[in-house]
Parts: C-alpha cells; sequence; structure tokens
C-alpha cells in the first residue's frame, strides 16, 4: 500500500475544509426570514424646529415643582451641536428642568420612529400620551460625555389623544447636572404589503 505524504493530507484536509465553508456560506446567503410585518418610514417630521435652532428659553420649567422656592432650573441654546448650529442645553441645580416638543398632526392608530442624541450626566426622556395622562416611555438613560444616538419605536393606546417628547436634567441639590439635547426627529412607520420584494441595499 502506497502511504499518503502528510504534507498531501493536510493539503486535502485544507481543500475538503474550504468546500466546507463554501457550502456552508452559500445556504446561509440563500436562507431568507419571511417578515410578519414591513413598514417604511415616512419623510415628515412630525416634530417642529427638533435641532433647537430657535428654541426660546421661555418654553423651559420645572417638572418636579415639588417646591417651588428651591427650583433652580434653566434651559439655552448651546453651540455644542451634532446638527446644524444649535442644541438644547437643559441644567438644573435642583429639582428638574425640562422641556417638551409637541408632535404635529398625531395618530394614535400609528406607530412612530423616535430618535435624537443626547449627552451629559442623565439624560432622561418621556413621551407623555394625553389622554392615557402617562408615559407610553420614560427612560433614564446612561450619562455620557460624548453625543449618542437613541432610537425607539413608539405605540400609542386608543386612550392616546396627543403626545409630547419631554426632555430633563434631574439634579438633588447636591451638585448641578446638566443634559444636551439635538436632533430630535418622529416619523411615522407606514405598514408594506409583506410580499415587498427588497433591493440589496434595502
Amino acid at each position: 500500500k502506497m502511504k499518503i505524504k502528510k504534507s498531501t493530507r493536510y493539503i486535502l484536509a485544507t481543500i475538503l475544509i474550504i468546500i466546507m465553508i463554501i457550502i456552508i456560506s452559500s445556504l446561509i446567503l440563500r436562507y431568507h426570514v419571511k417578515p410578519r410585518e414591513v413598514y417604511y418610514i415616512e419623510k415628515m417630521d412630525h416634530i417642529e424646529d427638533g435641532g433647537f435652532e430657535n428654541f426660546n428659553s421661555s418654553s423651559a420649567g420645572d417638572c418636579c415643582n415639588a417646591n417651588p422656592n428651591k427650583s433652580l432650573v434653566y434651559a439655552s441654546k448651546s453651540k455644542d451641536a451634532i446638527e446644524g448650529e444649535y442644541s438644547l442645553n437643559l441644567t438644573s441645580e435642583n429639582q428638574c428642568s425640562c422641556t417638551f416638543k409637541s408632535v404635529q398632526k398625531f395618530d394614535r392608530e400609528s406607530q412612530y420612529l423616535l430618535f435624537f442624541y443626547y449627552k451629559g450626566y442623565s439624560p432622561r426622556l418621556c413621551v407623555w400620551a394625553g389622554g392615557d395622562q402617562n408615559c407610553i416611555k420614560n427612560d433614564r438613560l446612561i450619562g455620557s460625555k460624548e453625543w449618542k444616538k437613541y432610537i425607539k419605536i413608539i405605540t400609542f393606546t386608543n386612550k392616546s389623544i396627543d403626545s409630547n417628547i419631554v426632555f430633563y436634567a434631574d439634579s438633588d441639590g447636591t451638585e448641578t447636572t446638566t443634559n444636551l439635547y439635538d436632533d430630535l426627529q418622529f416619523h411615522q412607520l407606514v405598514q408594506m404589503d409583506t410580499s415587498y420584494t427588497f433591493k440589496p441595499n434595502e
């Protein structure tokens, strides 16, 4: 019997492994999951001035207001921005500095894609739903010294009649808190036929 050299065995093993990788890869690439629901993002932004370029500080307030005499809250435009020239600066020395943006042309039957950028000590937001009288989404975000993106799909209830996106800067009075927010957008998700054939770039 002829003995196969070790080098030949290694070559054959390598070729066999490559063939197996090619077969497995082709199976993965041809495997498709049929979605149960398909949506596209509507171009219209349901938030006015989500970049806070025309922000008026008179629209800010104290959303805690547990003790009006201790309320030390501020709002302004910051030149530290990720989009445009300005972002929203919310600062609190005591209690909760806050401001909100109303959702335009609200439709409770729709789902929406919410996103914005944030940075600071303790960012927080509430997606307030009038009618429900509570926050459909109420998230405390991890503080960051760099701009971070927040993105979520928002769904309302049959009680919802309108909505506001509320931003905060919270302080317990022991130290000053500053949070920045920018490029707030709120887009309707429009349902599509699940038989839609997606292009490679989609």
